[in-house]
């Protein structure tokens, strides 16, 4: 299964919030030895504060949603290299 559609399986097309701050956070991770790192949790802190997200449900659920996202960008990494 490609890494769209697994992450069409965790989020939706219709909530851009998750899309957006995905991109934008997925731009700015720090790279490795053995490629891309993990987006930390606290640069999704970071991106709330930027843009101003200051309900913490919509934190929680945003975080756990780019972790998610994260996780399959990730795994899909490591798939395309062995």
């Amino acid at each position: 299964m490609s890494a769209q559609a697994e992450l069409a399986k965790i989020t939706w097309p219709d909530n851009p919030l998750f899309w957006e701050a995905f991109a934008y956070l997925s731009r700015r991770r720090q790279a490795g030895f053995n490629g891309s790192e993990p987006i930390q949790p606290g640069a999704i802190s970071e991106y709330c504060n930027l843009f101003g997200i200051t309900d913490q449900a919509q934190r929680i659920r945003l975080a756990m949603a780019i972790d998610k996202m994260d996780e399959v960008f990730l795994g899909w990494g490591k798939e395309e290299e062995g």
